[in-house]
């Protein structure tokens, strides 16, 4: 793509950073070098992690968390 308004957005959507295992480590690893890719980035999650969020704001991308934690329901009936 010649031109960075021709490149698409990204909108990265995980349920949760909060166990920030192999493949969450890889998404944050990524973000630096999709920026150079995408027109923008966003991230959306139920959970966040420190480190990603920290990672995030470094490379200015926003992060959508919800305002209260968000909690299954721990009920065995559905």
């Amino acid at each position: 793509m010649s031109e960075a308004s021709d490149a698409p957005a990204l909108l990265i959507v995980k349920g949760s950073f909060a166990q920030y295992g192999g493949a969450e480590r890889d998404v944050v690893r990524q973000l630096e070098t999709w920026l150079q890719v995408f027109s923008s980035i966003r991230i959306a999650t139920l959970h966040g992690h420190p480190d990603m969020e920290a990672e995030a704001a470094r490379l200015g991308i926003p992060v959508f968390t919800p305002t209260q934690t968000w909690k299954g329901d721990t009920s065995v009936l559905v």
